[in-house]
């Protein structure tokens, strides 16, 4: 199968590792809170009055976030377009094909959904209007409540997201092997397959730091590098 230097694979691929690396860079200067350290409550003061200052924080970093989520979003998506080409029409490898093409089609939806949670959220409780009822400590405290609620869908989803890249990543693994493509990407796929899975059993394990620069490494990295060697050998691969 002969494809130009425009392929629909050669596209979803640059697109995928452009938005993977950018999207990495964000996650550094948001995780490492690089612009502004996070307010500190003071000892003694109200417990609502710092919610609002972190909230307020938080707001302030809003833009990054929507950043970061629009480029992971668009990464997903990109990366489920791949795996639905190289599935149904690159390998021909019948159930391994189809394996691939949903598991990457799986983990485009579920991490861009774990997006899409988060910032309804975070837009919902960065928002400076309080309604005039009297009851602000109760509202702070439900915004709160539902942010932490929101993350955890977010941390879920996401998880879901990874294994089923994993899968995808092995299965392509495999399918290279038998198509006859060079050694490297076979070799690449089946680590970044274990580097997800290890990522999100350390999350699991609630180890610091190990989950954030284990993600880190593979999607700031490792899949930008798959994803790039894939669109600038697809054309003689196939």
């Amino acid at each position: 199968m002969a494809f130009s230097m425009r392929s629909p694979v050669q596209i979803l691929a640059w697109t995928a590792a452009i938005a993977l690396v950018a999207a990495a860079l964000l996650d550094i200067v948001l995780g490492f809170n690089l612009l502004s350290a996070p307010p500190v409550r003071a000892e003694g003061s109200d417990f609502i009055d710092f919610l609002e200052i972190r909230f307020g924080w938080d707001r302030d970093r809003l833009p990054l976030d929507v950043a970061s989520a629009v480029l992971y979003s668009l990464a997903f998506l990109a990366m489920a377009g791949v795996g639905l080409i190289l599935g149904r029409a690159s390998f021909g490898a019948g159930e391994r094909g189809s394996v691939l093409a949903t598991a990457f089609l799986a983990a485009g939806i579920l991490g861009a959904a774990a997006q899409l949670v988060y910032l309804g959220a975070a837009q919902l409780a960065t928002d400076p209007a309080y309604c005039d009822c009297g009851y602000r400590a109760e509202e702070v405290l439900g915004r709160l409540e539902a942010l932490h609620v929101a993350v955890n869908q977010q941390l879920l989803l996401t998880q879901a997201a990874l294994v089923a890249a994993a899968v995808g990543f092995f299965t392509a693994a495999s399918l290279g092997r038998a198509a006859g493509w060079s050694g490297w990407w076979p070799i690449l796929s089946t680590a970044i397959g274990a580097m997800l899975l290890a990522g999100v059993a350390a999350e699991v394990l609630t180890l610091e730091l190990v989950p954030e620069l284990i993600m880190l490494a593979t999607v700031g990295l490792l899949i930008p590098a798959w994803a790039i060697g894939l669109a600038r050998t697809y054309p003689q691969a196939t």
